[in-house]
């Protein structure tokens, strides 16, 4: 089971860009449950990047709003 909350969603040169923030539950090597979370960057629907620390996500999302389609 996962919960998928929107954090960034705008509409840009390079396409939509959405930031969301994952939870997940997952069985261990254990089989014990364990919740994760992490962050993606979609841009127009394809993972671009994905990690669990915020600050990476922000230097993604900053790297994919700057770029420029030219």
């Amino acid at each position: 089971m996962s919960d998928v909350n929107v954090i960034v969603d705008v509409n840009s040169n390079n396409g939509n860009i959405v930031v969301q923030h994952v939870c997940e539950s997952i069985l261990d090597e254990y089989d014990i449950m364990r919740v994760i979370s992490y962050y993606e960057v979609l841009v127009d629907g394809v993972l671009k990047h994905k990690s669990s620390e915020p600050e990476d996500i922000m230097r993604a999302l900053g790297h994919y709003l700057v770029e420029d389609k030219a």
